[in-house]
């Protein structure tokens, strides 16, 4: 019943956590689901035929007790607008009982009004310029720090390469009473 925002240049280790999050989501009873234009994850989803972005949303909003993955959301799920169908599913995620991922390439290619709805915010290095990320996430200090943190790192360092840094969004609130 979480959210997640998975953000790495090519080859960063993002399939990866993807990887680790639908396992548990599978142990936990969740049946994945995965919008996947590149059929990267045929292990999970046969060789279902692809369908537009559209079509896949629409008809993802109303399934529950899943794990769903939007594999390449760069590509269309941009910062630019607002898909009432993604806002309804990330809205609605523990009431339906479902997981959502959502992978992108860009840290400025994410939707800053999704933070609000997400619980984990998991970033790699990305090709983003600084100027762009200050800009786009001003009053996020904690994504901007760790943006600058992972961009200052070498790239030879094969440790580094995959260094990736997981901030949690929207904690619970502690009751007092």
């Amino acid at each position: 019943m979480d959210c997640y925002i998975i953000v790495g240049n090519t080859g960063r280790g993002k399939s990866t956590v993807c990887d680790e999050i639908i396992k548990k989501g599978i142990a936990a009873k969740l049946s994945p689901v995965i919008y996947d234009p590149n059929g990267e994850w045929k292990k999970y989803t046969g060789a279902k035929p692809f369908v537009y972005f559209d079509e896949f949303i629409e008809k993802v909003i109303t399934l529950k007790d899943k794990i769903i993955l939007f594999e390449e959301a760069t590509i269309y799920l941009s910062n630019r607008g607002n898909n009432k169908f993604l806002k309804q599913l990330v809205v609605q995620k523990r009431h339906y009982n479902n997981t959502i991922i959502l992978n992108y390439h860009s840290l400025r290619s994410v939707p800053t009004y999704l933070l609000d709805f997400c619980n984990y915010l998991i970033l790699f290095k990305t090709n983003d310029k600084p100027v762009f990320i200050e800009r786009e996430f001003r009053g996020f200090d904690e994504i901007i720090d760790s943006f600058n943190y992972l961009n200052n790192l070498p790239d030879d360092n094969k440790q580094d390469f995959h260094a990736n840094i997981v901030l949690e969004l929207n904690k619970p609130v502690k009751k007092s009473f």
